[in-house]
Formats: structure tokens, C-alpha cells, sequence
């Protein structure tokens, strides 16, 4: 996890496509950069390319962090408010909650028992049973994928003192966050 978010912060662009660029230049000690022209309207190329032997050891010194450090570090902070998107989700399911309560009537099994046609009693029933059917699928699963929706969204992660565990806080549903501590291995 930390070499993904050592990955996203380098700076130099042929160092994050290390793995085209050595395979392009195998042997080459130094080489002109080849960028096609049609991107780029001036005479400079994009990027300069640099000795492979720099590049190279760019990228090891990228990815052997000194994870060590003396105080909590916030890795990763999402400012995103998702509290409206659970008022609406849970609104949405609270009002297919009323509405299958709403629909729901004990006169439609004593009708069973009179002498209609499945036609005549769909004429006279069928919205209020499609409505019933609707509340009864859609709030229980809308419920349910708002909950895992919610815990996949992070809040932060964490690198504590010392370097070894990691948290990450995500959403909850019913409490304001939840953390998971996992250990850093290297």
C-alpha cells in the first residue's frame, strides 16, 4: 500500500513508467528523448529523459521509504461529506418502508376467496401489489448497498508512531467512523 502511495507522489515522469522506459533503452547508456511531435507543438520534447543508472536508483530510493517517523502522519484525507448521500439513501428507504406499510391491506387475501377472474382482480388490485412488491425488494437491498457503499469509502489512513501499524478510518452507517489497524509489513 504505501509503495501505490509512494507511486502516486513521484514526480519524475520517466521514473513512473520505469518498466516501458528500461525496455525501450536496455543497453543505452544515454539516449534523446523520442516523443511524437503531433502532441507537442513547440520544438522541446515533453519530458527529458535522463541516465538510466539516476532513474534507476530515483525508483529504489522511492520505494524503500523510512516508514520510522515520531508522530501519527496522515497518508491519505478525503474532505468529501457523504452525510447527505446517507439522508438521501436512508430517506429512500424509509419511504419504501411506509409505503409497503401503506399498501399492504388484509382484505386482498379474503378476496382470494370470492369468485373473481386473475384479470378483474389485477384490474382492481394490480398497482397497489406492484407498489407492495417494489417497497418489499427495494428497501431492504437499497439499505444494503448504501451500507457497503459507505464502508468502502476512507476517511484517512494513518501511518503511526513508529512505523509498523496502519489505520484506516472509513464511514459507517450508524457510527461516525470506523477504524481498522493493520500492520505494516515491509
Amino acid at each position: 500500500m504505501l509503495n501505490i502511495l509512494s507511486y502516486i507522489n513521484a514526480t519524475n515522469s520517466v521514473c513512473k513508467l520505469r518498466v516501458v522506459y528500461q525496455s525501450l533503452i536496455k543497453t543505452a547508456k544515454y539516449r534523446n528523448s523520442v516523443v511524437c511531435r503531433s502532441f507537442n507543438s513547440s520544438s522541446k520534447p515533453a519530458f527529458e529523459t535522463k541516465n538510466t543508472r539516476e532513474c534507476s536508483k530515483q525508483f529504489v530510493d522511492i520505494t524503500n521509504i523510512n516508514t520510522n517517523v515520531q508522530n501519527n502522519v496522515i497518508l491519505y484525507k478525503n474532505t468529501t461529506n457523504t452525510i447527505f448521500l446517507k439522508i438521501i439513501f436512508f430517506g429512500w428507504g424509509f419511504c419504501n418502508i411506509i409505503l409497503t406499510l401503506i399498501t399492504f391491506n388484509p382484505k386482498y387475501i379474503s378476496m382470494w376467496f370470492e369468485d373473481l377472474t386473475w384479470k378483474e382482480y389485477f384490474k382492481r388490485n394490480g398497482l397497489t401489489w406492484i407498489y407492495f412488491i417494489y417497497s418489499i425488494l427495494a428497501a431492504p437491498l437499497g439499505c444494503a448497498a448504501l451500507y457497503i457503499y459507505n464502508q468502502r469509502i476512507i476517511k484517512y489512513i494513518i501511518l503511526h508512531k513508529g512505523g509498523e501499524n496502519i489505520s484506516i478510518v472509513t464511514n459507517h452507517v450508524f457510527k461516525n467512523i470506523n477504524i481498522i489497524t493493520l500492520p505494516l509489513e515491509k
